[in-house]
């Protein structure tokens, strides 16, 4: 498998960033792993639109769906103007309904509700959904292809459901949208670095890429705060391509 950065920003982009997105390859297929706001015209460097295989979406917020409804404008024009394809599979939470409603198009999207512990086919891609603790309903990704176990957080606080699933992953993809002292006083919903690397070390994953960073906070300090509890933690990088 391999898995190719194409934003990694919590919230909202910073300059020339975009949010989170990630192109996975596995066994022939191309996933799209969230689709928030500045992911859709990066997919495209790749392959045209068409090309996706699946998309799957950890949860419904703007920073990790915001292009959906984009991708849904992009895909129904190319069948305005004659191009031939199937609808899309398109694996997405069923809440908040308001905002599904927004790129819901039987035309261009198979989609499929996640529910806690599914358990899905994609072509010979097993992916697996397990429910994490967020506003809204959110899931880890757990993908199973090629001999190899990738594991992507979604966005959630510390719970040990995400250290079940991140087990022995070859390589986890781990929200970390603060280090200690930034919002000092202030709860958020996410995961700090040192948490990240504590869940890695817990799980036994063997590489830990760090996503979902706040655009000013330099990625030596996410590194070196995760690095604490797994060393060898790594920041992902934009356009970056990773093997698992």
């Amino acid at each position: 498998m391999r898995l190719t950065v194409l934003g990694n920003n919590g919230s909202f982009p910073g300059p020339d960033s975009a949010c989170a997105g990630y192109l996975l390859e596995a066994e022939g297929m191309q996933i799209l792993l969230d689709c928030g706001n500045g992911v859709l015209s990066r997919l495209q460097r790749y392959f045209p639109i068409e090309e996706l295989d699946a998309v799957i979406v950890s949860h419904l917020h703007f920073d990790h769906m915001a292009d959906l409804p984009v991708l849904k404008y992009g895909l129904e024009t190319k069948l305005a103007l004659g191009q031939c394809m199937n609808p899309l599979p398109l694996h997405a939470p069923a809440t908040p309904e308001e905002v599904r409603r927004t790129f819901e198009s039987p035309q261009v999207f198979a989609l499929s509700p996640i529910e806690d512990g599914m358990l899905t086919q994609l072509g010979t891609v097993a992916v697996s959904f397990v429910r994490m603790d967020h506003p809204v309903e959110s899931y880890a990704i757990v993908v199973k292809a090629e001999g190899k176990r990738f594991v992507y957080s979604g966005d959630t606080v510390y719970t040990p459901r995400l250290v079940d699933a991140a087990s022995n992953a070859d390589l986890f993809l781990c929200e970390s949208t603060v280090v200690k002292g930034f919002g000092a006083g202030r709860e958020v919903p996410h995961l700090t670095a040192l948490q990240a690397g504590e869940i890695a070390a817990q799980a036994g994953t063997r590489r830990l890429l760090l996503t979902h960073l706040w655009y000013e906070i330099p990625k030596e300090e996410y590194e070196a705060e995760a690095r604490s509890a797994f060393p060898g933690a790594e920041a992902s990088e934009e356009f970056v391509t990773y093997e698992v």
